[in-house]
Parts: structure tokens; C-alpha cells; sequence
């Protein structure tokens, strides 16, 4: 190392003295951008970079001193991820490696002449990751970006720059790299340095073709990326420049930097851990009135508003109403307390790639819903854009997909988005109105535009742009690659009939699954939209495992909150006729088989204000299942209302589940509510609740004695309960096929058993690890409840299951 790079050295033609010296693998093409600015005379806050050079001779020397780590990127990229003590060891002995390797002191001498230039007393390190041309960072990764802190010396310096080197080398990292198909041998990591001062508050923009939301909070943007706070957001509108829309965050604790050590005492009064003289951050409870306060003042919004307005221009030029083109970009700020005054700062900017429009290009994500399918790209950027309709035959690309939205999805060949995993709303959508889906698509939004021609591949999670649709181009396979049964009925036939004349059609007809191997385990399979009714009328299925009520109810409410329909007796009445008809067209055409119908399991109220004795209902978890009950009594007794209108219609196929049941009290409420509604005095009727909420594993005898009839396991919340991670949240390893799952799925139905009650399992699980159903048949599970697209592989799974265990069993005997 034998120099330093300040940002307003970088030249602007990004190569130095020697034409083969690429700032690009030094520094990184983030930081170029923001030296960019800086020359432009943005303004931004001072900053040097420790060169990636720094961080090769490093581990170089690192790897070559003991044979253990001669070879240690090939090994780690190589390791079972699902052996997480195996992962933790090599993890520790880097890290251990690292931190006791010695920085050489010309290094910091050189760096902490860089920082005494400043005259501060901390300073931030934020690596820069410089990865392969061809690999972008998913958003799920940001943890690994995260400033470390320290004070001015050169012991601190030392241990700050091995503590960022070290998080690359985590347990956690190690997955994320392996998950990614990067060798961590490919990684090259650069710092980005910069001061510390009286940092007032922070955030940053984020500018796309719709709305510029600007996020932010008191004091450092720690506190965001950990999900201490919810950030206030301002949204503008970029073609007027002005603000449309304020949302005063939750805003409880800020990050202050410590600039003077006379004041640790007044830190200390309010800080959240103890302080010492080493400290650069104090983590501090707000108080009351800064709490309500909106972090940024007009003057400040302008002043981000006039940046984001010239960097637009800057870089794309200036563009004139009616012209819909607003690129996207991100800028990150600050605001510093000066003897002036506030002054705000820019602290990094972040340019997407710019492609040429012809070129043919692919990014990826996770496959979520099965199939390839090509379409023209719709583009929503903001979750709150209130779309009506898309156009027919459109691939949806969004952040993220709201139940909400299912009525957009009826025109969608395709759904892409930025956010989510396999047990999300898009995904559990998609697979039931069979469309390819791909989630986890970092920067889909940014990198792809209204319409693009897009061929989306479910089953690869890769997302091709810019293809020839419909003309000239690479002529693509479209079939959704799905074992498939065979329909018993003709096109033409199906197209004059409505659901259940087609089921008779079938019923006077000779099943051709009669030759397939019975199978003893019920197959049931998840629905909530009519429409798929009719594609699994040739199917060996037993039943509706689960009806989801939330996603059944979209199109009856019309783009109201249930909460509106309920508010006013002729509207409810309307309402749970509407809905009565709908379960009825259910059980007309499944009847005589069972349908589990799930009662309503999503957000309810608009909004609520709690007082300071009440529970916090900004808590998610709150809106979810029984005890939504015990709070709002009306939606319960309208659900169990027009339950008993199907069974007055002379549908008795029809049972009951109770969602996100917490304890007993809970369970015996809506019981008693069932009884009075008079559900029970039907003979066939089975009231079961979802094994989703931890605590069952414990309370089931108690539920059994309380009148549980049934369980039915939700693999989907279970899994993100015990990881305590949330729906739209994929960590690689954290599944249902974690060993803590399967353990917890097995003690489910082992004390199902037990107790004399049947069993199922309905989440993705099963779908996504089919060698689990060996494993829950053997264990004693009654019932695999799976989403259409997953019917025809999982019966013939469970055939092939109960086949092994039945020739295990009898060569025991021999």
C-alpha cells in the first residue's frame, strides 16, 4: 500500500498514469460515480478510499503463511451449507486469523494521516464490493455493507479495518457467497472512508421513473438498515418537483456520533448500552417530541430535491413533460449541525448500469412459481400506486406483490419482483394461477422498463430482456415444464362448460387415474380462486386442504377494506351473501369431498391508533389470526354467518381451520362463537386450527381437551417463526428443510397421533423438498395438502413413499 485515494483525485477519465491502470478494480465502480460528483462540485462529504490492492496483499500474505489457508477460497466456496457447525468452525478460524494478523504500520501511519486532515475524532469504513462484471449484489446482502465506526488512532483504525474484512468471511456470509455461485477467491474489497461529525440526521433517495421517496430518520442511517426505526418518507412527484405525500415514521431510538468525550455523561442519561471513551456511537431513546417530529425540515426536502433534479440532468440530460422517461438512481445523505447551520451532504450516490436499448441481457432471482412465459414488461415501482388494470398478456414487475393486487395478476403471464421468497404472496399466487414467477430480481424495477419484451423463467429464476416477441428472434420452448395429468375432457367440450358441469361431465366418464397405484395418504390441494377449480378436475385429489379466505374474498371486495363492507349493514349483508355464493361454488364442486375453509387471516382495520394501554397493533403479527377475533368480534361472526348460509344451502362438506391460533384462550373464544352460530349441530363439521404458531408444539394436548378436531401444519409460517425472519424474507439454509423444521414438524404429528386427531401439512415445504414425504408418511401424517401446480409430483411421490415403507416393513417380517 503506498497510497491513498481521495476522491477528488480520481481522474474523471478513470485511468491514472499508466493506461493499464483500471480505477474500476481499485476502487470500484460506486466510487468512481461519487468522485464524479465531487469534481462536478455536488456536494459531498470528504472521503478517501483504501484500494482493493490493499485488501488482495493482505490475504495474500494471510493465505500463504500457514498451509491450512493455501487453498482456503476453493475449500469455503465448496462447503455443505446446510452444515451450519462445519460453516461456524471455518468462519471462526479466518476471523480468529484475521484479527490477529498484524496491519503493517506504514498502512495505518498512511491512513491515519488521511483522517487527521479532517480534525474529527471518529470516522466510518464502508466496504465497497468489487465483485465479477456478470454478479450484482442482492438487496438481502446490505447487512455485509454496513459502516463500521472508530476513533482517531491507529490501534482503532487496525481493529475497525479487520472487523469489516472479517464480516466477509462470516457463517452467514459464506452462504451468501456460495448461494451467489461466486468463489470468494473473485471478491475484492475496497473502503470507503470518511468522517464522523455531528451528524443531525440521514437517509437517502430513491429516485425511479414514478416517485422520488426520500427516507429518513434522526441522527446516523444505522438505525434504518437494522430496523431499529421506520423512517419517515416524503414522496415527489419528479415532474412538478414538489412533495405529494408525508408519512411520519416510528422513530424511537437515533445513533448519535460522539463527537466530544466531555458529553459521554449527557449521552449516558439516554443511551441504550453503556458508553466509554472509546465510543463513537451512542445509541440513544428519542424523546417524546422528536419522536413526532418529521426529521427533515422543508428547507432540507428542497435541497434534496434540487440534487436529485441536477443529478437527472447531468447525467441523462434534461427532459421535458410529456416525455415519461425519469431514470433511476439512489443518493445517500446527511445532515451536519455547523456553527452556519444545518448543511446537507452527500454520502454516496449509486448510478445503475446503463445498457443499450437492442442489447439482449439476463438478470436472475429466485425461481418461485414453475413455468417460462414471454410477455411485454409493467413496470410499478411504487407499492402505492393505485393501478387499476395492466394490460392483457403483461409480465408485472413490481418491489413487491400485496394480496391485494390479485386482480392485476389476472391479466400477468408472469410476475418478477425485487423482494420475497417461496412462501410470499407472489409465489403462492403465481403457483396457483399457474404463471412463472422469479422473486429476489435485485433492482428489477430499475433495470427494467414498461415495455421491454421479457421472456421470464420460473424454474431457473432467470429473466431475459429486451427479446423478440411475437417476430423475429430465438425461437423459445413456452411449455410449462409440469408433470401433468391428462384432462378426460375435450377442449371444445371445456370451453361451453362452467365448473361444475364440467365435474359431471367427468363423473360420467371413467377417471383415468383408476390406473394409477392407490395411495393410502389423502391428497388435498390449496385453493382461494374459483377459477382454478377447473384445472384440477382430472386430479387424484380428496379435498380443499385449505381454502384461504383472504385471497378467496379479494375480488368480492372490490377494492374495499373489509373493514368499509362490515361498517354498514346493508353493505355487510350484500357482502356475506356474495360471499356465501362464492363457498358454495366451492363445495358444489367438490362435494361430497371435504373443504377446509381457513377463516380470514390478513389485515383487517385501515388503520388504528392504539392507546398506551392497548396492545401495539404495528406489530404485523397482531393482524393475524384469532386474536384479530378477540378485537374486531364482527369479523368472525360475519365469516361464521355466511358459513351457515352454505350449510342452509345443503352443503355439509364443509370444515373449518382457525389461523395463527397463539394460546388456548384464543381457541376456546372462537369456539364458542362457532357454537353459537350453530356450525357444530352439523354432523360432519370438523373445527381445526393451523400448527403454524410455535406454542402448539406444547399446547396440543390442551387444544385437544378444549375441542381441536384437527391440525393442520403451516410449514410456511412455522418456518419464519422459529428463524423469527418474515414472509417476504429468503435466507439461504433457513427453510422448511432446516432440521429444526422437520424436528418440530415431526413432534406436530407425532402428538397428533397421540392424541387421536388427524393430521396434514399444507405449506410449500412438501412442494419444494419432496423427499419430506417419506419422511412425514412415515412419521403418521393423515393428509398432504399441496398447491395445484405441485398435484401430479407430489401423488406420485407419495405413491413411490408408501411403496418403500410398505417393502420396508416386510422384509423386517422375513
Amino acid at each position: 500500500m503506498d497510497k491513498l485515494y481521495w476522491l477528488e483525485l480520481i481522474p474523471e477519465n478513470l485511468h491514472g498514469d499508466r493506461s493499464d491502470f483500471d480505477y474500476r478494480q481499485i476502487v470500484g465502480e460506486q466510487i468512481l460515480h461519487l468522485a464524479q460528483f465531487q469534481q462536478q462540485g455536488y456536494p459531498i462529504l470528504p472521503s478517501f478510499v483504501i484500494g482493493a490492492d490493499v485488501w488482495q496483499e493482505f490475504f495474500q500474505g494471510l493465505f500463504s503463511s500457514e498451509e491450512v489457508f493455501t487453498d482456503l477460497p476453493h475449500v469455503l466456496s465448496r462447503l455443505n451449507l446446510n452444515d451450519w457447525r462445519e460453516l461456524q468452525q471455518w468462519a471462526n478460524l479466518v476471523g480468529d486469523r484475521i484479527l490477529h494478523q498484524n496491519i503493517p504500520n506504514p498502512w495505518l501511519e498512511l491512513i491515519f494521516q488521511g483522517v487527521q486532515q479532517w480534525q474529527c475524532r471518529c470516522v466510518s469504513l464502508r466496504p465497497v464490493f468489487i465483485l465479477p462484471s456478470d454478479i450484482q449484489l442482492p438487496e438481502y446482502m446490505t447487512s455485509l455493507l454496513a459502516m463500521d465506526s472508530c476513533v482517531c488512532d491507529l490501534d482503532a483504525i487496525a481493529n475497525a479495518l479487520k472487523r469489516v474484512w472479517c464480516r466477509v468471511w462470516s457463517a452467514t456470509s459464506l452462504v451468501y457467497w456460495q448461494s451467489l455461485g461466486i468463489n470468494i477467491g473473485q471478491i475484492q474489497v475496497a473502503i470507503l472512508v470518511q468522517p464522523l461529525n455531528d451528524i443531525v440526521k440521514s437517509g437517502s433517495l430513491i429516485a425511479n421513473s414514478q416517485v422520488w421517496e426520500v427516507r429518513a430518520t434522526w441522527g446516523l442511517g444505522l438505525a434504518i438498515a437494522r430496523g431499529h426505526v421506520i423512517p419517515d418518507i416524503d414522496k415527489i412527484n419528479p415532474l412538478q418537483g414538489r412533495v405529494i405525500e408525508r408519512k411520519l415514521g416510528h422513530k424511537t431510538v437515533a445513533d448519535w456520533v460522539v463527537t466530544d468525550t466531555n458529553k459521554l455523561e449527557e449521552y449516558q442519561t439516554r443511551a441504550i448500552t453503556p458508553l466509554n471513551p472509546q465510543t463513537c456511537i451512542a445509541t440513544c431513546i428519542l424523546t417524546d417530541e422528536q419522536q413526532q417530529q418529521f426529521a427533515l425540515s422543508p428547507q432540507n426536502l428542497e435541497q434534496l430535491t434540487v440534487l436529485a433534479e441536477r443529478v437527472r440532468t447531468d447525467m441523462w440530460g434534461k427532459i421535458s413533460p410529456p416525455q415519461d422517461f425519469f431514470p433511476h438512481f439512489h443518493l445517500e445523505w446527511i445532515v451536519l449541525a455547523t456553527a452556519e447551520g444545518e448543511r446537507l451532504l452527500l454520502t454516496n450516490v449509486m448510478i445503475p448500469p446503463q445498457r443499450n436499448q437492442s442489447d439482449i441481457y439476463h438478470i436472475s432471482g429466485l425461481g418461485a412459481a414453475s413455468g417460462r412465459a414471454t410477455g411485454t414488461a409493467y413496470v410499478i415501482s411504487n407499492l402505492n400506486s393505485h393501478v387499476q388494470s395492466i394490460p392483457s398478456g403483461s409480465i408485472l414487475v413490481a418491489p413487491s406483490i400485496a394480496a391485494e393486487w390479485l386482480p392485476l395478476l389476472t391479466n400477468s403471464v408472469g410476475i418478477i419482483t425485487e423482494q420475497g421468497g417461496l412462501t410470499s404472496h407472489a409465489a403462492i399466487l403465481a403457483r396457483e394461477l399457474r404463471i412463472p414467477a422469479v422473486v429476489r430480481v435485485k433492482g428489477a424495477t430499475v433495470q427494467i422498463n414498461t415495455g421491454d419484451h421479457l421472456l421470464i423463467d420460473g424454474d431457473k429464476g432467470e429473466v431475459f430482456c429486451n427479446m423478440m416477441i411475437g417476430g423475429e428472434g430465438e425461437d423459445f420452448d413456452l411449455s410449462h415444464e409440469h408433470l401433468n395429468f391428462e384432462d378426460d375432457i375435450t377442449d371444445a367440450q371445456a370451453s361451453n362448460l362452467d365448473v361444475t358441469q364440467s365435474i359431471d361431465v367427468m363423473r360420467n366418464s371413467t377417471p383415468y387415474y383408476l390406473s394409477l397405484p392407490p395411495i393410502a395418504t389423502q391428497l388435498f390441494v390449496n385453493l382461494s380462486q374459483i377459477q382454478s377449480l377447473e384445472g384440477i378436475q382430472s386430479h387424484p385429489i380428496d379435498g380443499v386442504g385449505l381454502l384461504r379466505s383472504e385471497l378467496m374474498g379479494i375480488p368480492l371486495l372490490e377494492g374495499r377494506s373489509l373493514e368499509d363492507w362490515l361498517g354498514q349493514s346493508r353493505r355487510q349483508t350484500k357482502l356475506r351473501e356474495r360471499w356465501s355464493e362464492y363457498i358454495c361454488r366451492f363445495a358444489k364442486a367438490l362435494a361430497p369431498k371435504p373443504i377446509f375453509y381457513r377463516t380470514y387471516d390478513g389485515r383487517y382495520l385501515h388503520r388504528q391508533t392504539p392507546t398506551p394501554t392497548e396492545i401495539n397493533l404495528s406489530d404485523p403479527h397482531l393482524d393475524h389470526g384469532t386474536l384479530n377475533y378477540i378485537r374486531n368480534p364482527e369479523l368472525l361472526e360475519f365469516e361464521l354467518n355466511a358459513l351457515g348460509e352454505v350449510f342452509k344451502a345443503g352443503y355439509t362438506n364443509l370444515n373449518l381451520i382457525l389461523p395463527f391460533v397463539r394460546n388456548v384462550e384464543e381457541f376456546v373464544y372462537c369456539r364458542n362463537q362457532v357454537i353459537a352460530a350453530g356450525l357444530k349441530q352439523n354432523p360432519e363439521f370438523q373445527l381445526w386450527i393451523m400448527a403454524e404458531v410455535p406454542s402448539v408444539l406444547f399446547l396440543l394436548p390442551e387444544y385437544v381437551r378444549a375441542g381441536v378436531q384437527g391440525i393442520a401444519i403451516g410449514t410456511n409460517d412455522l418456518t419464519r417463526l422459529l428463524f423469527a425472519i418474515d414472509r417476504d424474507t429468503s435466507i439461504p439454509g433457513l427453510d422448511g428443510h432446516h432440521s429444526a423444521v422437520r424436528k418440530a414438524i415431526q413432534q406436530l404429528i407425532n402428538a397428533a397421533k397421540t392424541a387421536g386427531i388427524p393430521c396434514s401439512i399444507c405449506g410449500y415445504a412438501v412442494s419444494q423438498y419432496p423427499e419430506m414425504i417419506e419422511d412425514v408418511i412415515r412419521w403418521g401424517i393423515t393428509a398432504i395438502s399441496v398447491e395445484p401446480s405441485a398435484i401430479a409430483t407430489t401423488y406420485h411421490a407419495i405413491a413411490r413413499a408408501e411403496h418403500r415403507l410398505i417393502l420396508a416393513a416386510a422384509r423386517e417380517k422375513i
